[in-house]
């Protein structure tokens, strides 16, 4: 039988196209049938017909986007839609934010300080600050369809949370059910408004009289009339440092890559200036070139119409020009003092100790800072060297309003005498095996009409044994190379002229300090400030 082929290919295909088609129609008729049983049983249940179609459309779409509009007009963001909930849901938006408990029952207030560093009325404060001043112009926005933003109070929480116990941006959403995209840009903000406008209004170097008196008076009472506060620097680790300049901020005491940032403070631990952050490898001699306050006090610029007189030989001596109590690690300029580091003069060690422990005041702010804002001390998980500068400046900047806050920026009361039997370094035989070494002793380093006692018991050293006379070139007070003092006749102590602190030498000031010093401490005039003027501490007998 011959067939014709083209014909039979003809039927063939056309047999396959109905089949198909009519596979088509049935799916179409399943798909629509499906699509009716879904709206019947949206009906009954509590679901709406639009959240059911929002439903499968995330089922479909969610491998391929991550943020698409909802049927009301509103961005979800479908991988975060099923963690995030309503902010003013929150436990901390119901306990901190609406209900005002933590400003009534003192229990609860002291929680809240500590949780978040600063009492309720100041992040009250802080909030209505931040809404009047417009600083966070995004948040509370509505968007296009009458939406608002998620809440200030939390965004400001969360960022104080963040500083004060170094939480991270997940640990946020977690307590808030604000996403960490929001709380990351919102930080950035916060500590940008920080390091500008708070660090501004709080951080100043002191200008008016009343302001400069008020950080010079516990210095002058503990016989440093003229300091103004005292400097050093600190290191700051930065977790996230680029690795092409780790090599560049390795510092510290550990093998950290840190930040160094250079502080000057008064005695009541009040920060007057703080520099920006500098690579960890510099040291204070390097920094210091850099730090805006010591520079112009060097250069006559700041602080220089400061009077106060200094006694040299019992006569007063008028200076003009402040300065600020320093290491061993700084340059030696006339504006930064610091103590000896080798002498065998009892007036000069007296002095050192004395200045030395006059100086922990600035450690001692290091220590509150790290201690209140524990981002310092655990290390900073930011990026780039401005968030690391604006989050130190915040932290300063926070640290003197709490102060204001406490009340203890205020005029500190009389200080505590020193309980001193005599002066150090004249003591009586009984007390100098225990108190001055052996070989200070023996080395009648102070000329004293009182100095017998000692000089009877270890020999006097400047007997003359060749019976040719002491000499010219003799010096009793014996300092190395770097000390050694030769005072121009111009710069003889005189009182009818006021010396200006830029024109005298570095060497012969600390040399007149100490004189000074000593000359007060001879009439007991030198006092230990205290905050409450109870006596705090005692010399062991």
């Amino acid at each position: 039988m011959i067939y014709n082929r083209p014909l039979q290919r003809h039927v063939l295909q056309s047999s396959k196209s109905n089949v198909i088609v009519e596979e088509l129609a049935k799916r179409r008729k399943r798909r629509r049938e499906s699509f009716k049983k879904l709206i019947e049983d949206s009906e009954d249940s509590e679901e709406s017909e639009a959240e059911k179609v929002t439903t499968l459309k995330v089922k479909k779409v969610r491998k391929q986007v991550t943020h698409h509009r909802e049927a009301n007009g509103e961005w979800d963001d479908i991988e975060e839609r099923f963690v995030t909930s309503d902010p003013k849901m929150s436990k901390w938006y119901i306990d901190y934010v609406a209900s005002d408990k933590y400003d009534r029952i003192p229990r609860l207030k002291r929680k809240f300080r500590a949780r978040f560093r600063l009492p309720r009325s100041s992040f009250i404060e802080l909030v209505a600050l931040a809404r009047f001043n417009n600083w966070f112009p995004k948040c509370e926005k509505k968007d296009a369809v009458g939406k608002v933003g998620v809440p200030l109070e939390l965004l400001i929480l969360g960022a104080l949370r963040y500083l004060g116990r170094g939480w991270t941006f997940d640990d946020l959403e977690e307590a808030t059910g604000i996403s960490v995209a929001t709380h990351r840009n919102f930080f950035h903000q916060f500590i940008n408004i920080g390091a500008t406008e708070l660090f501004e209004r709080w951080v100043k170097i002191p200008e008016s009289e009343q302001e400069i008196a008020d950080s010079m008076k516990e210095y002058a009472e503990a016989g440093f009339h003229g300091c103004i506060g005292s400097s050093d620097a600190t290191h700051i680790i930065m977790e996230r440092c680029s690795a092409r300049l780790k090599n560049h901020n390795l510092g510290g005491k550990d093998s950290h890559t840190t930040r160094a940032f250079n502080m000057v403070v008064n005695h009541k631990r009040k920060i007057l200036h703080t520099t920006v952050g500098f690579p960890g490898r510099w040291n204070d001699k390097s920094i210091v070139l850099f730090d805006g306050m010591l520079r112009s006090m060097k250069e006559g610029k700041i602080l220089q119409d400061v009077e106060y007189s200094l006694f040299v030989d019992g006569k007063p001596m008028k200076y003009k020009g402040a300065y600020v109590i320093v290491d061993n690690g700084y340059l030696k300029w006339q504006c930064t003092i610091p103590p000896f580091k080798e002498t065998l003069s009892m007036e000069e060690l007296r002095w050192s100790r004395w200045l030395e422990s006059m100086r922990k005041d600035v450690e001692c702010t290091f220590g509150i800072l790290k201690g209140r804002w524990r981002i310092l001390k655990t290390g900073i998980r930011l990026h780039s060297f401005e968030s690391v500068d604006n989050i130190w400046k915040t932290c300063c900047a926070l640290h003197n309003w709490l102060l204001e806050v406490d009340g203890l920026h205020k005029e500190w009361k009389n200080g505590i005498p020193s309980d001193f039997e005599g002066e150090l370094g004249y003591h009586d035989v009984n007390d100098a095996d225990r108190t001055v070494p052996l070989i200070l002793a023996r080395i009648g380093t102070a000329r004293h009409e009182d100095f017998t006692i000692v000089d009877r018991i270890f020999g006097n050293r400047e007997h003359d044994a060749s019976g040719m006379g002491i000499g010219n070139g003799y010096i009793s007070n014996f300092k190395d190379d770097d000390d050694i003092l030769v005072v121009a006749e111009s710069e003889e102590p005189t009182t009818k002229q006021t010396c200006l602190l830029r024109n005298t030498s570095y060497k012969v000031f600390r040399d007149r300090l100490v004189k000074h010093f000593s000359y007060l401490w001879n009439r007991r005039a030198v006092k230990w400030p205290s905050r409450t003027g109870k006596v705090e501490w005692t010399l062991k007998k």
